[in-house]
């Protein structure tokens, strides 16, 4: 038993210094959201789909309307809020003629909400850039300068910004954290600009060439998706459209789930598209991810009844995994305690778990529920 958790405790402190190693030269590689002083150029339509975030919304506005940009306009699309949000928009916006507040009709049968906003706000702009800001978000001053000015010497069609996640929560820490790590592991950020890399977008800050965005077919093309982010990214990639994403640490910040609940159904749809179908899969990849969490603490406290040999190892694997798990606040991609490093192990547990239903989501034993809305994938033949 005590060199069966040996053996173990050696593969995952090998299997985290590997990624902690290959997440901080990949990180290396990448290039930041440019901080210009640009303040003219092309109109830059800013969009921000909004259901009952009257909490964030206020910041949200404020942050875009203090940009350095000038030539932009801001389209909030209140989507049957019932909280106060349109309101709290509005009074944030202090009538500033640049801002608009309008009200999105329920969806149609056949939209996710989301979708519905975004393609709403879109019907609405006139910018030749489109940039979709999620209502918990926060933009430093540059932020839209620093997109116009990646769109325009890279000759990309899309950007977007690696966030950083602020934790208010030891809980939200410890998941975001964990997930963080996993997401780097799994969907490198490095690798999207790179020719056969998996492309994908962070749906709360993406800007997008409104010829691409039009040709792709906008936002109805996805309007089935509970991911519209990831699947309009493909589609964009599919005709050829390049896709630029960027480290945003220090430019733009998300506030994400408090509590551990609230994050495990935020996993399950993020990773409901993704998810392997078949039982056997989705518990092997869910086992797996949760012991390269859980294993490292859970052999250190084993080993307190065995051998030397047995603790020594285990110490070194969870020591690792520290070090893996720090790299995210160390890299400005999660805003949180320090504490919730020792939490992390159980974030893990619970990224684990996310995935575990995004697979009964995709197999079509349970709905996801979002923003107070119940939401199912679509069988497979009608995507």
């Amino acid at each position: 038993m005590w060199l069966a958790l040996t053996i173990l405790s050696v593969l995952a402190a090998l299997l985290h210094l590997l990624l902690m190693l290959r997440s901080a030269l990949g990180l290396r590689t990448m290039r930041s959201l440019p901080r210009c002083g640009r303040v003219d150029g092309p109109l830059v339509s800013i969009i921000v789909p909004a259901r009952n975030e009257v909490e964030n919304i206020g910041s949200c506005v404020r942050s875009i309307l203090g940009q350095s940009y000038a030539e932009l306009e801001l389209i909030v699309v209140d989507d049957s809020s019932t909280d106060g949000t349109r309101e709290a928009a509005l009074a944030a916006a202090s009538g500033d003629p640049r801002a608009r507040v309008i009200r999105a009709p329920s969806p149609p049968d056949g939209w996710v909400g989301k979708s519905w906003a975004c393609w709403i706000g879109y019907r609405e702009s006139r910018g030749e850039i489109l940039l979709f800001v999620d209502a918990d978000s926060r933009l430093a001053p540059w932020a839209v300068a620093g997109v116009v000015e990646e769109i325009a010497s890279r000759g990309v069609d899309v950007v977007t910004a690696v966030p950083t996640y602020a934790c208010r929560t030891l809980a939200c820490g410890a998941v975001e954290v964990a997930l963080t790590s996993t997401i780097r592991a799994f969907c490198p950020y490095w690798r999207v600009s790179e020719p056969g890399g998996s492309p994908w977008v962070y749906g709360g800050f993406f800007a997008v060439k409104r010829a691409a965005y039009e040709a792709v077919g906008e936002h109805e093309s996805v309007r089935w998706s509970t991911v519209e982010d990831r699947d309009l990214a493909r589609l964009l990639a599919e005709r050829g459209y390049s896709i630029e994403m960027v480290r945003g640490q220090g430019t733009v910040k998300f506030c994400w789930a408090n509590g551990f609940a609230e994050a495990l159904e935020a996993i399950a749809r993020i990773s409901s598209r993704d998810a392997p179908l078949e039982t056997w899969k989705a518990l092997l990849a869910c086992s797996l991810v949760a012991a390269a969490w859980l294993l490292p603490p859970a052999s250190l406290i084993a080993s307190a009844f065995g051998p030397a040999y047995c603790a020594a190892s285990s110490a070194i694997a969870l020591a690792l995994e520290t070090c893996h798990e720090s790299l995210a606040l160390l890299s400005g991609e999660v805003e949180a305690s320090p504490l919730s490093i020792l939490l992390a192990p159980l974030g893990g547990l619970i990224v684990a778990l996310g995935v575990w239903r995004g697979h009964l989501v995709k197999a079509g034993r349970r709905a996801i529920e979002w923003k107070g809305r119940e939401v199912s994938l679509l069988p497979p033949e009608q995507l």
